[in-house]
Parts: structure tokens; C-alpha cells; sequence
């Protein structure tokens, strides 16, 4: 999958 798709199915509670 691509990036986006990575960060948008993984959720991550450490802030960016």
C-alpha cells in the first residue's frame, strides 16, 4: 500500500 494509505490505516498516539 501506499504511504498515505500506511498512515491513515495506523494510529499513532505519539504526537507528529
Amino acid at each position: 500500500m501506499t504511504g498515505v494509505q500506511f498512515k491513515l490505516h495506523h494510529h499513532h498516539h505519539h504526537p507528529d
